[in-house]
């Protein structure tokens, strides 16, 4: 997948994921500047990527980042991390009365300490479980 970064111009959000609670997420992403080319990611500190139920919201439904290993370098030289969170991180997202959620999200980069980057913005859809591991016999 490959992702432009997001701009204040923006008017349409730049991506959409989409899995199923309690099932694993485990996507690649490269995040490409407007000309195309890749954003290189080695020079970085952290890439941060946060879920939450409205952009205005102050509570996290679910944080992602290199340090808590839900993100991971894949090519840092041609702008491509993966997002990989387990089953039981999945899991732990709320219910909807069996409905699909959808969350907004953005992923910064931290170059340093007080220097940050956009490098996307977007939704994430989390579908229902229809067959749950606990019934597959």
């Amino acid at each position: 997948m490959s992702i432009l970064p997001a701009t204040q111009d923006d008017k349409e959000q730049d991506i959409k994921f989409t899995f199923v609670r309690g099932t694993r997420w485990d996507d690649n992403v490269q995040v490409l500047k407007n000309d195309g080319s890749p954003v290189d990611l080695s020079p970085n500190l952290e890439i941060k990527m946060r879920l939450r139920k409205q952009i205005n919201d102050t509570d996290n439904v679910m944080e992602l980042s290199l340090t808590n290993g839900k993100l991971v370098m894949v090519d840092a030289s041609e702008g491509k991390f993966g997002i990989r969170c387990s089953s039981s991180d999945t899991l732990e997202l709320p219910l909807n009365d069996n409905k699909a959620i959808e969350y907004v999200t953005d992923v910064i980069i931290q170059r340093s300490s007080d220097e940050y980057e956009p490098a996307l913005a977007g939704k994430v859809i989390v579908q229902p479980q229809v067959t749950r591991p606990t019934e597959a016999t």
